[in-house]
């Protein structure tokens, strides 16, 4: 649409002296005039030209003009949703837009629990549920939402019944649907038979073979009829070394109703063991006063309830306690007249009350004595059995294996 630009200054004549022929306005001059009007109104629209409310609304003509009234029309259109947009505010906060149809207008969402919205970008918090799914009846697994869930099929989940009645159902993989289905326990039942459990196969050919310790009492070896098998000690094999530890028994748990397995040391006991020490060099005994005599040499180890030590001649049972019988003998070199000397067996510091004596009498002189004495001890774990010797006069124990030593039989 062009304006209308105004050729000619006709004002300018009015200051031109009455006579001049420039003060004179000429067709010519006004017809120039009224073509420059008549060409910018011809391009200027109408009062006519103003879109219908369904023109603006449609929004599909580009030779009318649209009016505020018209456009506040157009706004109304498709439910209002273009004025609701122009009528809400700004929330000064990130939003999702959104149509409510309950109040027929357009809104903002706002962000609730569990959700958070960043930029352009709306997650979703799975931590902030707190809903659980829970393994049902025949089911397990489950948990929170806030993770990824796993349920599976678990028949210890199921209440275990006592009987099971024709009309009772059985669950069972449909392989011609591929589905899940149920049937009848008598229908089920009725299903079975010898030959479809096997496939089809023939139950001569399927053999039952008695297995080690086993033999047939009844019956054969195929499934044609019925068989009874019984245990059968001469079918095993005879075994000449046995791993007290490793080894096992088969036993009736009578307490527990069922069978069991036991290790063999548990019913007899592990190795029992034996051993010998002695004194390589002489011990001094002082005046009057009992000492433990340190065996501090081995002659043989073979201990297995315990322990011996040769540093200070003390033998301590293992855990399992022990049960041993001691034999110790010492001998006193130069005695003088009249001295008297003693060995005795001690458990955990207390005399057992077994104890061998030697005295020098008149007649005898200075002369080196010997004596013994044995006992058994019953030791708790960790409990400890040790030697002791007296001598009147400060003496030395002789050294050597027949002179001043130890036996330790283990009996349980």
């Amino acid at each position: 649409m062009a304006d209308y630009t105004q050729i000619n200054d006709y004002s300018a004549k009015d200051a031109l002296a009455t006579g001049d022929p420039l003060k004179l306005i000429k067709g010519s001059d006004i017809d120039a005039e009224l073509s420059a009007v008549s060409t910018a109104g011809a391009s200027k629209y109408d009062s006519t030209d103003i879109a219908t409310a369904g023109e603006a609304q449609a929004g599909t003509s580009n030779t009318v003009l649209i009016t505020p009234a018209r456009l506040t029309a157009w706004g109304q259109g498709q439910a209002g949703i273009i004025e609701d947009l122009q009528a809400l505010a700004d929330p000064n906060a990130d939003r999702i837009l959104f149509w409510d149809d309950s109040a027929g207008t357009t809104t903002f969402l706002t962000v609730g629990t569990g959700f958070t919205l960043t930029d352009t970008t709306l997650d979703l918090d799975e931590t902030s549920f707190t809903r659980t799914v829970t393994a049902g009846n025949g089911l397990s697994g489950g948990g929170a939402l806030s993770s990824d869930i796993s349920l599976a099929i678990d028949f210890n989940e199921l209440t275990t019944a006592t009987s099971i009645a024709t009309g009772d159902l059985v669950t069972f993989l449909d392989l011609t649907g591929t589905v899940s289905s149920k049937i009848t326990f008598a229908n089920f039942e009725a299903a079975l038979s010898a030959a479809n459990i096997q496939g089809g196969a023939d139950l001569t050919t399927v053999v039952l073979t008695a297995g080690e310790g086993l033999s047939y009492s009844v019956g054969g070896s195929d499934l044609t009829a019925s068989a009874t098998i019984d245990m059968d000690i001469d079918e095993l094999t005879v075994e000449t070394t046995v791993d007290g530890e490793l080894d096992h028994v088969a036993f009736y748990d009578d307490s527990a109703m069922a069978h069991r397995k036991v290790p063999i040391e548990s019913l007899i006991g592990t190795a029992l063991g034996e051993g010998r020490w002695y004194r390589n060099a002489v011990q001094a005994l002082g005046a009057a006063t009992e000492a433990t005599v340190v065996f501090n040499a081995t002659g043989v180890d073979n201990l297995t309830r315990g322990t011996f030590s040769t540093s200070t001649g003390i033998y301590t049972a293992g855990s399992g306690g022990a049960t041993i019988f001691v034999t110790a003998g010492i001998s006193v070199a130069a005695q003088g007249l009249g001295d008297d000397s003693y060995v005795q067996i001690q458990q955990n510091g207390t005399d057992v009350g077994t104890r061998g004596n030697a005295t020098v009498f008149a007649g005898y002189g200075a002369s080196t004595q010997a004596s013994s004495c044995s006992a058994v001890v019953n030791l708790s774990s960790g409990q400890e059995m040790r030697v002791r010797a007296y001598n009147t006069s400060a003496k030395n124990l002789e050294a050597g294996q027949g002179k001043t030593c130890v036996s330790i039989v283990e009996l349980r």
